[in-house]
């Protein structure tokens, strides 16, 4: 009806001037705002559930499509050796003896995060470690894994959790994980699109275990994604680099109208 296009174009110009992203954040979430009200599904630990178990899927779908540069172990290869009962990750990745153990969850940010709450903040690099702490679990028995699937002895480990929005890798962030887990290297988690684009290196011929390894051994406090931005352009030739999408995105923004930047 006219009236609700009205109204409903009133809210848009209401809510935009809070940001575009921000916009399109809470209209991802509106589905399963909606689910959990209705309460037809059950409660918010089941929905999470069933989102969980999506997301692992894709996560493992994305993965499997390296096979043939890399060797990769599925949760249900690695449950086929460890036991359904195990402490283990999702997925293994292996390139000449060196492997990357996965572990996939939805540690989505809420609001408390977005507002700059400590104790959210405090209570998802927890969260983190929980996670991690399935993955090196898994690491004990990785000799037996290789030695089932007949792969290369272990020469190298580390680990990879990968949520669906992860807090963004700077000094801040490694401080606050340093302090919960002062034994463990902070430089752990990353988000699905930074694991896609580690994936997409991968098929390309780079070593995954290795580029997360050289991540977390840099200098930088970086995220995943700027490392394979700055590894991959430093073995590019400079006739060949693709800045655009660097440049276009602050250059669109730019007041071209303005004599003065003109």
């Amino acid at each position: 009806a006219p009236d609700d296009v009205e109204q409903i174009l009133a809210l848009h110009s209401q809510l935009a001037e809070l940001g575009f992203g921000l916009l399109l954040d809470r209209i991802v979430d509106l589905p399963r705002y909606v689910v959990e009200r209705s309460g037809r599904v059950g409660g918010d630990r089941l929905l999470r559930n069933i989102l969980g178990h999506m997301f692992e899927a894709y996560a493992s779908d994305r993965i499997v499509e390296l096979r043939g540069r890399h060797q990769i172990l599925t949760e249900q290869e690695i449950t086929a050796v460890l036991g359904p009962h195990a402490r283990r990750g999702d997925a293994v990745i292996g390139y000449s003896g060196d492997y990357l153990l996965v572990e996939v969850s939805v540690q989505s940010l809420g609001r408390g995060i977005a507002a700059g709450d400590p104790a959210s903040i405090t209570r998802r690099c927890a969260g983190y470690h929980d996670e991690a702490d399935q993955a090196e679990a898994m690491a004990r028995q990785l000799g037996d894994l290789v030695h089932a699937y007949n792969l290369p002895a272990v020469r190298t480990w580390t680990y990879l959790v990968v949520t669906d929005q992860a807090l963004p890798a700077n000094p801040a962030l490694a401080d606050a994980l340093r302090r919960i887990r002062p034994d463990r290297h902070p430089r752990f988690v990353c988000s699905i699109d930074e694991l896609e684009l580690l994936l997409d290196a991968g098929a390309r011929g780079w070593s995954v275990p290795g580029m997360v390894r050289t991540w977390q051994a840099g200098a930088l406090e970086q995220t995943l994604a700027a490392h394979l931005h700055r590894a991959i352009l430093s073995v590019t030739p400079l006739y060949d680099r693709d800045t655009e999408p660097i440049t276009d995105d602050w250059l669109a923004g730019l007041p071209t109208d303005d004599p003065q930047v003109a």
